[in-house]
Formats: structure tokens, C-alpha cells, sequence
């Protein structure tokens, strides 16, 4: 076996061995799940920087979304519906007010109640109110079976239940 190890000052740059050079690939960890149980959804969430946070493979934090733990904040969540191993969000629209939605972030339960449901024009920017003294869980997807227009729910934070 031939053995080549290749050095920058004394940081070891890489090591070749029968001329393969080994790579070594992260394991991207989930730092949040969403579960809502009435439409059968259990979805790993990761972090905002991290290359799993991509709609075309998970439901994603927006890049302005806060994190549950953060108190008046607002935690914003995307994902696909329609049709696709990836829309996640197909059924979404069967949410009621009044439901609730779970998600989990370091090993703490956050439940959120449904608030209000939002049908409005695909422009490229969601449209919500809320109160500067809460907290809430905004998730967004495209209205299925409705051409050129996105959906909306806007759930407020229950206390932690766990």
C-alpha cells in the first residue's frame, strides 16, 4: 500500500493512500421536527445556514425565521405542496383555525395554536399580522390546486409543554 501525506507547516492538508483520496462528508442532524398529526406530518427542520435547509429536499426555517426559544418572535417555516416526493406541504390546506401544531427544538415541545388562515396573490412576500407581545409559528406553502396563489397559517405560541 502506498501511503502520501501531504502538509502545510504542521496541519496535515490530506492523506492519499493507493491514490484514493478518502472524503469525508458531514452528516447534516435535524435541529427541529414539525408534527402535525392531523395530516399525518412528521418533518425534520435544519439549521438556516446548513445545505439541508433547501426546498427541494426538507421544509425549510426561512433565512428571517427566529427560533421557538426566543420569546415575541416570529418562527417562519416554507414547504412544498402539490405534487412530489418533497410537498410536504400538500395538505396544509386542511388545516382548520383552532388546530394545533407542534414543533420540537432542542429537546423541548412547542405547541402552537391556529390562529388565521391567509389565501392571498403569489408575489413573493406573505402578508400577516400579529402582536408584538407573542409568539408564533408562521407556515407558508402554494395553494394547491390554486394557480398564483400561496397559503398561509399563522399559529400563536402555547406555554412549553414539556
Amino acid at each position: 500500500m502506498q501511503i502520501q501525506i501531504e502538509k502545510s507547516g504542521n496541519s496535515i492538508q490530506s492523506i492519499t493512500w493507493n491514490s484514493l483520496i478518502p472524503i469525508r462528508e458531514e452528516i447534516p442532524i435535524p435541529i427541529a421536527k414539525l408534527t402535525i398529526p392531523q395530516i399525518s406530518l412528521e418533518e425534520p427542520l435544519f439549521a438556516k445556514d446548513s445545505q439541508e435547509n433547501n426546498l427541494d429536499k426538507h421544509i425549510i426555517f426561512l433565512k428571517e425565521s427566529a427560533m421557538p426559544d426566543e420569546e415575541n418572535q416570529i418562527v417562519l417555516i416554507a414547504g412544498h405542496s402539490g405534487i412530489g416526493e418533497n410537498a410536504y406541504f400538500k395538505n396544509l390546506d386542511q388545516l382548520s383555525i383552532g388546530e394545533e401544531v407542534k414543533l420540537t427544538y432542542q429537546n423541548q415541545d412547542y405547541l402552537y395554536t391556529i390562529m388565521n388562515r391567509i389565501i392571498e396573490n403569489k408575489i413573493g412576500a406573505i402578508h400577516f399580522f400579529t402582536r408584538p407581545d407573542k409568539s408564533y409559528l408562521v407556515l407558508t406553502t402554494c395553494m394547491p390546486n390554486e394557480k398564483g396563489k400561496q397559503l398561509t397559517l399563522v399559529a400563536e405560541k402555547k406555554e412549553p409543554i414539556n
